[in-house]
């Protein structure tokens, strides 16, 4: 079976800087949280979480209570937090982008994936799969979602096929 995943972060995508101000008490903000569904309903992908907020009870709970994780890939829903990875020059600190190399090299059914985050810390290869949104400018937004649909959504077959 083929799968389209999205890895997610929270914070500076599901929320913002005005999320702060406002002391919002779950950190998520409303229009993020939306634009999250659009996308899910548009390309029909599944969630894996990358974020920090991975293996926080209380943080997932606050996912769980917005339906964020409704979404959430079946099995092993989150990246691995990595310690050290080796490179061509010895043992480094692991970024986001290895621990989604590594979730993905366990994941041959995954067909399609796109990266949503406010950092840039992916490996080159990810790169024509990855969005950055901004903590200061609203978090996820629509043409962020429009971007990700692009990367995530099957191609329309011909007529015909």
């Amino acid at each position: 079976m083929s799968e389209a995943v999205l890895f997610l972060d929270v914070d500076g995508v599901l929320n913002h800087v005005e999320t702060f101000m406002a002391r919002k008490t779950d950190m998520l903000a409303v229009e993020c949280v939306a634009c999250l569904d659009r996308l899910v309903e548009a390309t029909g992908c599944k969630i894996v979480l990358s974020s920090a907020w991975r293996g926080m009870p209380g943080l997932e709970a606050r996912l769980r209570r917005r339906g964020v994780l409704k979404h959430r890939i079946k099995g092993e829903w989150r990246t691995p937090r990595l310690g050290r990875v080796q490179d061509g020059s010895g043992w480094v600190s692991a970024q986001r982008g290895d621990e989604i190399a590594d979730w993905l090299s366990r994941h041959p059914e995954v067909t399609a994936y796109a990266i949503v985050d406010d950092e840039s810390d992916m490996r080159p290869e990810q790169m024509p799969f990855f969005v950055q949104t901004d903590f200061h400018k609203g978090g996820l937004l629509s043409e962020h979602v429009d971007r990700l649909t692009a990367i995530l959504a099957p191609s329309n077959p011909e007529p015909g096929q």
